[in-house]
């Protein structure tokens, strides 16, 4: 479930400049990152009420840009930790898509146990494949509203349950499907209107592939999670929710920021 937490751990440094022309020590320009519906700036600060495992708490920290990696060629900027963003945030924003690197642990459980839990589907499956680093595509802000996509996060071989007369290889999938509820939406939370808001609703999905030019039926997972994300243009995340069959597991909402 705490992959729709979107959480990252990489650290770098930055060197600071100085120079005493003009009377005094040059001061170097606040560093802002140009997405704007994650636009976190050196020392932006951020508050949110949060609800995780039926803790209440109040989260406050200044955010920090710790500087870019890149990754597959992409270059991805480094936020240090702030609110319910404990492990900080390592995101890029290229054509106003929102992808997000993921801790692997964090995002699903393991495929094979997955897959083994669904009593009505029994496969045997073979060379399962993480994908490593995953990436939550949690915004595309370009998009027409209703607009879907969907992020692949484990991929796995199988043989059919039923033998067949001629050799065929079944391949599983599990990963996250999205849709972009609302856009340009306005939002209330803890009692403060936003306006330009965007809403992604996501819930996990497996599924199975082949060869052959037929369907193949997945019954529904035994626990169903969901996310939801508000973003508010030129604030970020202003509130996430995460639940399962048994209602909300994890709750965030914005109540003050300063950029």
């Amino acid at each position: 479930m705490a992959f729709f937490l979107l959480l990252a751990a990489l650290v770098a440094g930055c060197a600071k400049e100085y120079s005493f022309e003009g009377g005094g020590p040059y001061v170097p320009p606040r560093r802002c990152v140009d997405c704007p519906f994650i636009p976190v700036c050196d020392s932006s600060v951020y508050t949110y009420y949060t609800v995780s495992g039926g803790t209440e708490d109040t989260l406050e920290a200044a955010a920090k840009i710790l500087g870019d990696t890149l990754i597959g060629g992409t270059r991805f900027t480094q936020v240090s930790g702030y609110g319910p963003f404990a492990g900080g945030l390592l995101y890029n924003c290229d054509a106003g898509i929102y992808r997000i690197v993921v801790p692997l642990g964090e995002v699903t459980p393991n495929l094979d146990s997955l897959v083994q839990d669904i009593d009505s589907l029994p496969l045997t499956l073979s060379n399962i494949r993480l994908v490593n680093p995953a990436v939550a595509t949690v915004l595309k802000a370009n998009a027409p509203l209703n607009s879907t996509w969907f992020d692949t996060l484990a991929t796995a071989d199988a043989l059919p349950p039923t033998p067949l007369p001629f050799p065929i290889t079944l391949r599983v999938f599990a990963g996250i499907d999205y849709t972009l509820v609302a856009k340009d939406a306005t939002h209330t939370v803890q009692g403060r209107s936003y306006s330009g808001v965007s809403h992604v609703h996501g819930k996990m999905r497996i599924g199975i592939t082949s060869a052959l030019p037929i369907p193949i039926p997945v019954p529904p997972l035994p626990v169903s999670l969901e996310s939801d994300y508000y973003l508010a243009r030129d604030v970020g995340v202003i509130e996430f929710r995460v639940a399962n069959d048994s209602g909300v597991i994890t709750r965030a909402e914005l109540i003050r920021y300063i950029r």
